[in-house]
């Protein structure tokens, strides 16, 4: 007598989807939303809306975003999601990062509608407005081409799946994404006529550099070729300075 062989099916290995891109897009786009309203605490702490530099900053950056945003839908769809998922830090570094970060973020907002928009405690003229523009321009541009030159540009440090990007901006700075923000945040005091928002813009720049010297500890001892990519390309912020 013959018997069939049954075989058991097996079923094929997936690549498991990190937690947060599942998300539902209604609570990416909820999340996006929540983000962009952070822009009315300016005017908030203004104390009024007929604030001409105030509006200028704030078209200036939905523009910019706007911009990057199609840029990414078109070259890379899959970090809009990464992007506007929940930040999620994981390491030590990180979960001093991040919240630090947005607490100084919230402060620039804030000193930024006192000064300029309340009190002119700066008095700075409006021809300022121009060069803010200029590096609130650059920096987009530098971010925006970091974003669709990177596809594993997470909002938290990570190397699970990720390899060496080396084209594009990463050919000149190791994190231009950073960079561009930096660049951004010199430019954004003089567009608000608020000098003093120079300070909480100080200490984000400083959480930068902070950001930058300890994921790239991480990114040499857990990411293959990442350390022969620093002896290629030196400079980590500031092209021929550091």
């Amino acid at each position: 007598m013959m018997y069939r062989r049954l075989s058991r099916k097996t079923k094929p290995r997936t690549r498991q989807t990190p937690p947060e891109t599942l998300e539902p897009a209604w609570k990416l786009a909820f999340r996006g939303l929540v983000r962009t309203a952070a822009l009315a605490i300016p005017f908030l702490a203004a104390g009024r809306v007929n604030w001409p530099r105030g509006w200028t900053f704030t078209a200036a950056l939905l523009l910019s975003q706007a911009i990057t945003f199609a840029a990414i839908r078109f070259k890379n769809p899959g970090l809009i999601r990464l992007r506007l998922s929940k930040i999620q830090p994981v390491r030590p570094f990180d979960k001093t990062f991040v919240p630090l970060y947005s607490l100084m973020s919230v402060a620039f907002l804030i000193v930024a509608g006192l000064d300029g928009g309340r009190y002119s405690w700066s008095k700075l003229s409006p021809e300022w407005i121009w060069p803010g523009l200029a590096l609130h321009a650059t920096g987009a541009f530098l971010g925006a081409w970091a974003a669709v030159t990177n596809p594993y540009l997470t909002c938290t440090v990570q190397t699970r799946g990720h390899t060496v990007v080396t084209t594009g901006p990463y050919r000149i700075l190791r994190h231009p994404m950073y960079a561009g923000r930096v660049t951004s945040l010199l430019g954004w005091p003089l567009v608000l006529g608020a000098l003093w928002s120079y300070l909480p813009a100080c200490a984000i720049i400083m959480l930068f550099f902070y950001r930058t010297i300890h994921e790239d500890h991480v990114l040499c001892a857990e990411l293959p070729g990442y350390q022969k990519y620093c002896e290629l390309t030196p400079h980590r912020l500031l092209v021929r300075i550091w």
